[in-house]
């Protein structure tokens, strides 16, 4: 059983004393006496009572760089646990014009302090909430098989978190892509364009300049944003959905990072994909495809000295459906794709979010997935009335991010069809 004075080591000098005999008549009259750590703040955070302890996430003394906030865990492994439930709750309540209670509305409500410019006031027709993106969890995602092997650009809890989260519903987080959180407000990396040449010398033999040469990957915020229902007879005959519901979410995200990703057309307030980008490599098949086609890919994007373990194909899937009918050699009984998705010797994902017949291939290590706002908060708006005739509830969900490329060059596509 955790006791006050336990409690408050981990939080110094953040409680008054009225908080404090609160927090004492909480222990004395709820806590159950099995409770660890985890689940005594998970019963504290769905009371609503005790925002002023976790409003800023355990991390106000913290210190934040310009651009980034400085993210860590929203949820304990309880909360993330029960936060499924209790969203589904939430949100058939809030169609039914009932308040929001517990932990999903004591979360919205941080995260609404958190992020003031991101916060949508609710009105007596919509109803809105915020949900940290990390939440959007599924048992699907946490048994997804890990990405190809490959550090993380920026090392933090949250990014891994929602990485698994969106694992299940994006190819091209499968295939390596990384998550950059919590971001302020626009940010620039710096990248290595042209590296630097050593050479090995004789004695006294004057050493040649060779300079680096860089560039830059601006990132700012555009909104993603995408509706999703609830039939109010599904509803009634399985009340609880939460799985589905929160995957419909998930998937609709990952979906949504994937087809700017790969085609986004960098205009419309869409980001700039691939298939749009002038410094991608190209392979041209011509005619049918064959093994020197496809090994080609990898043949472009190694001397630009792509992580060799971290190449990964992504295709349409009728690229893969005519490449498996395809012999690397005639007579040879091996195909360009084979079986455990396998094309070329590396690891092979389909998505119709792909361009028709398109294939492509890259270090997906180089590719970042940005959120903005603490939490990477996703703005859920519950209307009840729009499509009442038909029987559902509609769920508009919003979330601030943009895609880039940290080098175009370890990454190849086809500039014509694959299946010739």
């Amino acid at each position: 059983m955790i006791s006050l004075e336990e409690f408050l080591k981990r939080w110094p000098d953040r409680v008054d004393q009225t908080t404090k005999d609160d927090l004492q008549l909480f222990i004395n009259t709820v806590n159950d006496l099995s409770d660890d750590y985890d689940a005594f703040v998970s019963r504290l955070r769905s009371t609503g009572k005790f925002k002023a302890i976790f409003g800023d996430f355990g991390a106000a003394n913290a210190r934040r760089t310009k651009n980034m906030t400085n993210m860590t865990n929203i949820l304990s492994a309880k909360e993330r646990a029960e936060y499924p439930g209790d969203l589904y709750k939430t949100l058939v309540g809030m169609a039914q014009k009932r308040k929001p209670s517990g932990l999903t509305a004591a979360i919205s409500e941080v995260l609404g302090k958190e992020n003031p410019r991101l916060d949508i006031a609710s009105d007596a027709t919509h109803a809105t909430l915020l949900v940290p993106l990390e939440a959007l969890l599924t048992r699907k995602a946490l048994e997804a098989t890990s990405a190809p092997a490959g550090g993380f650009l920026i090392a933090n809890d949250i990014g891994r978190q929602i990485e698994f989260a969106l694992r299940a519903a994006s190819v091209c987080i499968r295939a390596g892509a990384r998550v950059l959180p919590g971001l302020r407000s626009d940010l620039t990396l710096g990248r290595e364009t042209q590296e630097v040449t050593c050479d090995w010398l004789s004695e006294l033999e004057e050493a040649q300049l060779a300079d680096s040469e860089y560039g830059a990957v601006h990132f700012t915020p555009h909104r993603l944003a995408g509706l999703t229902s609830i039939s109010t007879q599904l509803n009634a005959q399985a009340p609880d959905v939460s799985a589905f519901v929160v995957e419909s979410l998930t998937r609709g995200i990952g979906s949504a990072f994937d087809r700017a990703a790969i085609q986004g057309i960098g205009a419309a307030g869409e980001p700039l994909g691939l298939f749009a980008r002038a410094s991608v490599n190209t392979v041209t098949f011509g005619a049918t495809a064959t093994w020197a086609k496809a090994v080609n890919f990898e043949k472009q994007i190694t001397p630009a000295n792509g992580d060799d373990d971290s190449i990964s194909f992504i295709a349409e899937p009728a690229v893969r459906e005519k490449w498996r009918t395809l012999e690397r050699f005639s007579g040879g009984g091996r195909a360009l794709w084979e079986d455990g998705n396998i094309c070329a010797g590396r690891q092979a994902y389909v998505t119709t979010n792909v361009p028709s017949t398109k294939i492509c291939a890259g270090d997906f290590t180089k590719m970042l997935f940005a959120t903005w706002g603490e939490g990477s908060p996703v703005a859920v708006v519950v209307d009840p009335f729009t499509a009442k005739k038909e029987g559902k509830i509609e769920i508009l969900v919003s979330l601030m991010s943009d895609v880039g490329v940290l080098r175009e060059n370890v990454f190849c596509i086809s500039a014509d069809s694959a299946i010739q």
